[in-house]
């Protein structure tokens, strides 16, 4: 099975779910994910120990916008003077002169 991300749903059930006392793997179950995954987002999306399901989603929502616009997970940063084509062609006339 390949890489998904949780959706917002997902994460509004893991809040309900802590908030009824649920244990990790009994959420797990509910929303067909692994426990270790429920217990990843917990951890990672915590505000003094209260899980946020809304500061969760605003990165994912922006990744997948990224992601969308064909851009991956890579920014582009170079710079004009390190594009092939102009290395090249400086390295040509460095030779040439």
């Amino acid at each position: 099975m390949g890489y998904r991300q949780l959706t917002q749903g997902q994460r509004y059930q893991i809040k309900s779910g802590l908030q009824h006392q649920c244990r990790l793997r009994t959420i797990a179950e509910k929303i067909q994910r692994s426990s270790s995954t429920v217990s990843r987002e917990i951890r990672r999306n915590s505000i003094e120990c209260t899980y946020c399901p809304d500061q969760a989603q605003q990165p994912s929502g922006r990744r997948h916008l990224v992601k969308r616009a064909g851009q991956g997970h890579i920014p582009n940063r170079v710079g004009i003077e390190h594009r092939p084509d102009r290395i090249i062609s400086s390295s040509l006339i460095h030779a040439i002169g």
